[in-house]
């Protein structure tokens, strides 16, 4: 199975509810990559998976009425920025 299918079946799974329960993820997600070992290539077999993404910032962030900059899950080792045109 190549790493697209796996990252894909990841994302499926209980441990990655997170991504479509958090309120300035969900449906704002603009891309998801790979990062870490994969990212470089020097992953080998039993290397985990490491993600990292970007999202657009909600309206509220955007003028201050909240802060979010980034969320990070370290049981998956996933870190998903926002996206902030104003800064």
């Amino acid at each position: 199975m190549d790493i697209i299918n796996q990252v894909n079946e990841l994302l499926e799974t209980e441990q990655y509810r997170f991504i479509k329960e958090n309120e300035h993820l969900r449906d704002r997600i603009i891309f998801l990559t790979l990062g870490g070992s994969h990212a470089y290539g020097t992953n080998i077999e039993g290397s985990d998976i490491d993600i990292r993404g970007v999202c657009h910032s909600r309206p509220q962030d955007l003028v201050g009425l909240s802060r979010f900059e980034q969320v990070v899950n370290e049981a998956t080792d996933t870190t998903i920025y926002s996206f902030n045109l104003l800064h």
